[in-house]
């Protein structure tokens, strides 16, 4: 019944998983500004989802509510917050003008396009539940 999560578990853990520094396994997570709460946006949408009169047995329809959702607030949250990201800036000694890219991110992806991949994964777990 909880296999996917299993499996999902799994593949985040050798995801994540790094050459063991000095004998001990080190995670690196790699973000800029706000691109950190990427996975703990995921991880508090998950715990809220325990709330939800929803039955164990209908586990691919919490999987799925909990992604869609997941995904349509990170897309309108990643655009909100990378939409004056980019800005230009004059140099006073060179006078050049220089490009600054200040979007969050996680894992060099805007917070935004970690929208796709997660109504990807929701719309599989839909598809598990109404096709069983």
């Amino acid at each position: 019944m909880y296999s996917y999560l299993v499996v999902i578990m799994l593949i985040l853990s050798k995801v994540f998983e790094i050459i063991p520094f000095n004998g001990k396994r080190i995670l690196v997570i790699i973000w800029k500004k706000y691109g950190f709460l990427v996975p703990l946006l995921l991880v508090l949408f998950f715990m809220i989802s325990f709330f939800l009169p929803i039955s164990a047995e209908k586990i691919n329809l919490r999987l799925g509510s909990i992604f869609t959702t997941y995904s349509i607030f990170l897309w309108l949250w990643g655009t909100k917050i990378n939409r004056n990201a980019k800005r230009d800036v004059i140099d006073k000694l060179t006078s050049q003008v220089m490009k600054i890219d200040n979007s969050s991110s996680f894992f060099f992806i805007k917070v935004q396009y970690w929208a796709i991949p997660s109504l990807l994964i929701g719309i599989f777990f839909y598809y598990q539940y109404f096709s069983s």
